[in-house]
């Protein structure tokens, strides 16, 4: 999981909202032993507000030349295994 500033919240896909919009204390959760699971590549949670993403590819895999602004829609492929 990544932490970002200047969301308005964070929502899990097995809870809902975790910090609620424009939360103005700490929520401290616990959710071992709830049996818990996701898929490999599986969504885990999301911010209401912003984007972030990370890219993980396989060693030797580049990204293609990508420009500034570039819709990308989930699925879409972003690298070249030729590269």
């Amino acid at each position: 999981m990544v932490g970002a500033l200047l969301v308005s919240g964070v929502s899990s896909v097995w809870a809902g909202d975790e910090i609620p919009p424009y939360a103005d204390r700490v929520i401290v959760r616990d959710y071992r032993g709830q049996g818990i699971q996701l898929a490999r590549g599986a969504e885990m949670a999301r911010f209401n507000y912003g984007s972030t993403v990370i890219v993980v590819l396989p060693k030797g895999m580049m990204l293609g030349d990508l420009p500034a602004e570039l819709v990308v829609r989930m699925g879409q492929d972003l690298a070249d295994p030729a590269r």
